[in-house]
């Protein structure tokens, strides 16, 4: 099986001035003003034709799709999408990240929930949700909550966790993959600021120490890394593909699994 991981693409748009009062007028300046600088559409166009010619079997992104989860930026990123979004034979996981649910708003909600929907063509629909395809299994989860404006942080709750206990015990014999858009530690080893960490997130950290997952995909950090378990599982950020220029390829086969980066 082959994979490509990739994660915080962040599509922005300033926000409509029903939004001045909100945290939107926060996020889509900062995208505006700031990050747009950074941002360079070219590598997601070279990613697309790579994974067309590559032949991958999946592609992971583990979320922050735009800059304030607005539905105009929600039709904004699928239009960057649709390429790859149109290969043949490719299947396509994806999460929400921090700034796709960015505040607490029911016409955004349905806007993400109808991405996600089309972007991974009907393969995830909710969360938590369990992949399996042969010896490969995914855990999916949604950690991505409405936070106010100073915090950018998320929150495992108590289904997720549940879950995650549940089908890794039944999985034992499987290669598991948990996908998120949190790291559960940065690539030192140490915990994320609070201000950004995921909350409660030990638990599936626990779960990562104790080999009962083998792999955590995550984005969040814009600067990519993997860090390895003393039992040798692993977590995986993607970083910013479009700010940063990587992605994470998986190649397994069996209980073997080759990891490297490509820079786009």
């Amino acid at each position: 099986m082959k994979i490509i991981h990739f994660s915080d693409i962040h599509e922005g748009a300033f926000p409509a001035p029903s939004s001045f009062f909100s945290k939107r007028l926060f996020g889509g300046s900062n995208y505006v003003f700031r990050r747009k600088k950074t941002v360079n559409w070219s590598r997601l166009d070279k990613l697309t034709e790579y994974v067309e010619q590559e032949g991958f079997d999946y592609a992971i992104i583990s979320g922050d799709f735009t800059s304030t989860g607005s539905v105009r930026e929600f039709e904004m990123v699928k239009k960057r999408l649709e390429k790859l979004h149109a290969i043949e034979g490719l299947k396509i996981l994806a999460v929400p990240g921090n700034h796709d649910n960015y505040i607490d708003c029911s016409k955004s909600y349905k806007a993400l929930e109808d991405f996600i929907t089309w972007l991974t063509k009907g393969l995830v629909k909710n969360f938590p949700l369990r992949i399996e395809e042969g010896e490969v299994v995914f855990y999916l989860s949604n950690h991505a909550v409405p936070r106010p404006v100073q915090l950018s942080s998320g929150f495992v709750n108590e289904e997720t966790h549940e879950r995650l206990v549940e089908w890794s015990s039944k999985d034992e014999q499987k290669t598991k993959i948990a996908i998120g858009h949190y790291p559960l530690l940065n690539g030192e080893g140490n915990s994320l600021p609070e201000h950004k960490l995921l909350v409660d997130g030990e638990k599936v950290h626990k779960l990562l120490q104790s080999g009962a997952i083998d792999i955590n995909l995550c984005g969040h950090i814009h600067h990519a890394f993997l860090r390895e378990e003393t039992g040798g599982s692993k977590e995986i950020c993607a970083g910013s593909l479009t700010m940063g220029r990587k992605a994470n390829i998986l190649e397994i086969d069996g209980r073997r699994i080759e990891q490297t980066w490509k820079i786009f």
